[in-house]
């Protein structure tokens, strides 16, 4: 018995501060909490820095969120049928998620076209928060589910366009114009996995990172944990503009190895005004000639 009543207190004490620490968390930036803090007025300083950046990271989590949705994609795709001839192929019937972007608040959202590839029922689930939490934390069986239709697509850039019946929606802005250094801090949003509303923090790694020299598309490198469902998603900096659309990572191991990269704003942008008004990309050609330039040539140019 002397056990048991171990236990139970042990139980209760537990249960206890579970209590204390949901009642804490009622505000999550914890600014009325005070706290004594040994040391001199520059730890001082320092934590209060820490707790401000908190609060902001917080408050630019809530502002974000609702502008980006999960994507759930039902297709059909052609699956080499095992133990028959290898020229025979079974379709079958495929789901993918991913990640998108509100960019008009009647209805339009950005993605990645490998995201819709294929599909042939688009459903849209938006971020549904209801306020009554303090982390605004709503039952996966309460999100509005909204049927997409495709726009239009370019898979040269990997970006489409969908839109759904619905307005006042939630938008992030895109952020064409602003410079992105490398260093500078970046949430990323999506859907890893299927878990929605989803945020991890990084850094910009690099900015306008070519990987294929016979490929024009660049890209903004991050680190921030990027996976399989975050496709899609923003990319997004401390002040809540979209500086990338995440696409795709370099990894080994199927998960996130830090090396991720995203569709830069600028490129998002004229996409996106393209594709919503003529549903496909106009690209413009110019020929071109290289030509040595000789010592002859530069005195004659002048140069």
């Amino acid at each position: 018995m002397r056990f048991l009543f171990v236990y139970l207190v042990l139980a209760t004490s537990i249960f206890t501060s579970a209590g204390i620490c949901l009642a804490q968390q009622t505000d999550p930036s914890r600014a009325h909490l005070t706290s004594e803090v040994e040391g001199g007025p520059g730890e001082v300083h320092s934590l209060d820095a820490l707790r401000q950046f908190n609060s902001s990271l917080i408050a630019l989590s809530r502002r974000v969120s609702p502008a980006v949705v999960q994507i759930m994609v039902t297709g059909y795709a052609p699956t080499k049928a095992s133990g028959r001839n290898n020229d025979t192929a079974v379709i079958t019937r495929e789901h993918a998620l991913g990640s998108g972007v509100i960019l008009a608040s009647d209805g339009y959202i950005v993605t990645n076209a490998h995201v819709v590839e294929g599909a042939q029922r688009i459903q849209v689930a938006l971020a549904q928060r209801d306020g009554t939490s303090p982390f605004d934390i709503s039952p996966v069986g309460r999100r509005k589910i909204l049927e997409a239709k495709l726009v239009g697509s370019d898979k040269e850039t990997d970006l489409a366009l969908l839109k759904v019946d619905a307005h006042n929606l939630k938008v992030l802005p895109l952020g064409a114009t602003r410079p992105v250094y490398p260093g500078e801090v970046v949430l990323a949003v999506g859907s890893p996995e299927g878990l929605q509303s989803s945020i991890t923090m990084g850094v910009v790694s690099s900015t306008w990172r070519q990987l294929d020299s016979d490929q024009p598309m660049a890209y903004v490198q991050t680190d921030a944990p990027i996976n399989p469902g975050n496709s899609g998603g923003a990319l997004v900096d401390l002040d809540g503009y979209v500086v990338g659309l995440n696409t795709f990572i370099l990894t080994e191991g199927g998960g996130s190895e830090g090396l991720g990269f995203a569709i830069p704003a600028c490129i998002v942008q004229f996409v996106y005004k393209d594709l919503r008004r003529y549903g496909h990309v106009h690209r413009f050609q110019i020929q071109a000639n290289l030509q040595e330039i000789t010592p002859a040539i530069a005195k004659g140019l002048g140069l």
